[in-house]
């Protein structure tokens, strides 16, 4: 299956296309990420997939096992069927992990989520101080995201209170579309609210 259908359009290809003028324009770390477990895709997929990574030769690579969120539009549909069981998304996984350490990469985070096909997990790996400073960032919760879009979240961290505080957005795009104002508001006000604590 693509990676269209399940509503990501960006494709090896593009990655391709991308990877040279981002270093040309002076990107010190490239990051590559793949979903294992789509579905319909077999071993024979993944082996293709890391052949492709292994000519891109990223700088580093976080591999996604498929997580299906409660209300995922793919639950509903006729492709859950389709899934890859276990043991496949395991061997694709192994393929993975391979694939990273004949580019010279090693693990550098680790972390689980809801619903993950054969109860896996997703891996950062880089090549030596190649690591995604974003990821340990994210992973850690140590740094503060404006989030601008339908359904997404901004979260205000704060080391000296140990306290995160999150502003959701709305899911619906029309809703979204029509409330910038109330928006900014709410994560200015939410804002605030860290900022008189840490006086």
């Amino acid at each position: 299956m693509s990676g269209n259908s399940i509503g990501r359009r960006f494709t090896l290809t593009s990655f391709g296309e991308s990877h040279g003028p981002a270093i040309a324009y002076g990107f010190r770390s490239v990051n590559m990420d793949l979903i294992v477990g789509l579905p319909g895709e077999k071993i024979y997929e993944m082996s293709r997939t890391m052949e492709a990574v292994n000519n891109i030769n990223p700088d580093n690579l976080t591999v996604h096992t498929l997580a299906l969120k409660k209300n995922a539009e793919m639950r509903k549909s006729s492709v859950m069927s389709d899934l890859p069981d276990e043991e496949t998304v395991r061997e694709m996984i192994a393929l993975a992990e391979n694939g990273a350490a004949s580019l010279g990469m090693e693990p550098y985070y680790m972390y689980r989520q809801k619903y993950m096909l054969g109860n896996m997990e997703n891996i950062g790996y880089a090549k030596p101080g190649k690591a995604c400073l974003y990821n340990i960032q994210m992973m850690n919760d140590l740094q503060s995201v404006i989030a601008f879009g339908a359904g997404v979240m901004t979260k205000f961290v704060s080391l000296e209170e140990n306290r995160i505080l999150r502003v959701a957005n709305y899911k619906q795009v029309s809703d979204y579309i029509a409330s910038p104002v109330e928006m900014a508001e709410r994560k200015k006000s939410t804002k605030k609210i860290l900022d008189n604590a840490e006086e």
